[in-house]
């Protein structure tokens, strides 16, 4: 359910898994990108690296 609203809300445009885990995680718990990791493994969701998620970040303002 939370993967649709996601791409209701147009944010598939951004087309990266690791920033779409972030995303999600972030609705479930609001909370630090370092604490974000253990969200989702607490979910049970095998999530990006931290080090993946500040790449990724670093792409979408990138890309704007």
């Amino acid at each position: 359910m939370l993967t649709e609203i996601y791409s209701q809300l147009g944010f598939d445009a951004v087309g990266d898994d690791a920033f779409r885990a972030l995303v999600l995680a972030r609705i479930i718990e609001p909370t630090s990108k370092a604490d974000t990791v253990q969200v989702l493994t607490d979910l049970g969701v095998a999530g990006p690296s931290l080090r993946t998620i500040f790449r990724t970040l670093g792409r979408c303002v990138e890309r704007d």
